[in-house]
């Protein structure tokens, strides 16, 4: 049976690399391809789906929850692609500046066809179209391993039975490529955006809880008048934490983006400029979303 290898993803963010995951894990099942992926040995303990690779894969992701450990295993990951790159070119397929859509092209089944292994590089592999048919078992291939689904019934379960579960996720580092802060949103703009949401959907703000993740600190007093848990987990367990909100309130990115997929709830875009509340007022569960400009 062929084996798609994801070799190396070459982005820098967990969600970047997790989309690309998922496109392609839609394509072996679409296609009965095995997908195997080593380089997401930092983040495998995070999902059940470690069991499903090899060896030595199974191997990097153990010494990966010594975070010290990362960087020395990152090296090893990068000089084992390297070689994979050279010694392997003719079963190489890449997609690193501008999207490959999958299936893939006839020339590039052709150039893969005779061999059992087939090797991406790249973080843009995307198969849009497979993501709802294999929805099912892309949930099941990535369910949250135990210890996540432990901290997220913990974070989860105390609130709610009584209130209304928001999630916002907040951006505050920038982008890569935009280090003055373009798409950035700020702190109080996204507290205006929950109050027009609340509005929009008939909610008092006592009867809902913030569940907030950021990649920096959130001011307690920003919310203080909420009942507000900002989570300090990694961004895998924050992604599950976001996905079991009613709603996901957040960047315009992949990241947001995948916690709304992974629940099935909409997606708000916050932006600095006004919000069109009339394009969401009868979404009620995942759709895509045409303000959500930086994921295409």
């Amino acid at each position: 049976m062929q084996e798609l290898v994801i070799t190396k993803p070459g982005c820098k963010e967990f969600a970047h690399e997790l989309e690309n995951y998922l496109h392609l894990c839609a394509y072996g099942i679409e296609t009965g391809v095995v997908v195997r992926n080593p380089s997401f040995f930092a983040h495998h303990r995070f999902f059940t789906l470690v069991a499903r690779e090899s060896r030595m894969t199974r191997l990097f992701s153990r010494l990966a929850t010594c975070t010290r450990a990362i960087p020395l295993l990152r090296v090893a990951h990068a000089l084992y692609a390297r070689y994979i790159f050279r010694s392997c070119a003719t079963c190489c397929v890449t997609a690193w500046r501008a999207p490959t859509f999958l299936p893939l092209s006839e020339t590039l089944l052709k150039k893969v066809a005779t061999g059992e292994q087939v090797y991406s590089y790249g973080w843009l592999f995307r198969h849009t179209k497979g993501l709802a048919p294999y929805r099912s078992q892309l949930l099941e291939a990535f369910k949250p391993a135990r210890q996540v689904q432990d901290t997220i019934d913990q974070v989860i379960a105390p609130v709610a039975r009584t209130h209304t579960l928001i999630g916002v996720q907040v951006r505050q580092r920038p982008y890569t490529g935009f280090a003055d802060g373009t798409y950035l949103v700020h702190l109080s703009r996204v507290r205006t955006i929950i109050e027009e949401y609340l509005d929009m959907r008939r909610l008092d703000k006592k009867d809902v809880a913030l569940v907030i993740v950021s990649d920096e600190g959130v001011p307690a007093e920003l919310f203080a008048d909420y009942t507000t848990f900002v989570s300090p987990e990694p961004e895998p367990t924050n992604l599950f934490l976001l996905a079991h909100c009613s709603v996901v309130i957040g960047e315009n990115g992949s990241y947001a983006n995948l916690a709304a997929w992974f629940g099935d709830v909409p997606h708000i875009v916050t932006s600095e400029s006004s919000i069109d509340w009339d394009h969401y007022k009868d979404k009620r569960r995942y759709f895509a979303n045409d303000y959500l400009t930086l994921v295409r």
